[in-house]
């Protein structure tokens, strides 16, 4: 699992997320969950949909992470 966080300064907006996208070139199989604050959120849902297969909010709690990460890394 791959934790990205989206709210990284020097970004605007889904920059971060596009660079990401063309650099994986949608070839990986591996989980991304996005980190992001209640202040970022991505005005395109659709960018964030592609490049992340889930997101979780800071700040937030470290069993609330382990739990997301468990169910992106051990699908039922």
């Amino acid at each position: 699992c791959i934790i990205l966080d989206l709210s990284l300064q020097g970004y605007e907006d889904n920059e971060l997320l596009i660079r990401f996208f063309h650099l994986l070139n949608n070839n990986l199989n591996t989980p991304i969950l996005g980190v992001t604050t209640k202040q970022y959120h991505p005005d395109d849902s659709e960018i964030m949909d592609a490049v992340c297969d889930e997101y979780i909010l800071k700040p937030f709690n470290v069993d609330e992470l382990f739990e997301r990460i468990a169910k992106l890394t051990n699908p039922s």
